[in-house]
């Protein structure tokens, strides 16, 4: 599964130090394992960043990707995106 994040600035002024935390779900995988991390750096006004990131479903049922965006000046921001993972047909 692969998720798009796309990190935004509507503000005025520049957002600095931006870094995106991915906490993996249980029951899914991603091969640098449950915490990803990714420094976007500074974020200028009405500028959007995006990445892309692909986890692999371990497990069936419901699955809630959470992310949150952390600044070094204007404080941080979290959301999820919840997938229904379903089982295999045999």
């Amino acid at each position: 599964m692969s998720y798009e994040i796309l990190v935004n600035n509507p503000g005025t002024a520049t957002v600095k130090n931006v870094v995106v935390i991915d906490q993996v779900p249980a029951g899914m995988a991603h091969p640098n394992g449950k915490i990803l991390r990714r420094e976007l750096g500074n974020l200028p006004p009405n500028a959007t960043k995006s990445l892309s990131i692909v986890l692999r479903a371990t497990h069936d049922g419901q699955q809630c990707n959470r992310v949150t965006v952390e600044s070094g000046n204007v404080g941080n921001t979290e959301k999820s995106m919840c997938t229904q993972v379903m089982p295999r047909p045999l």
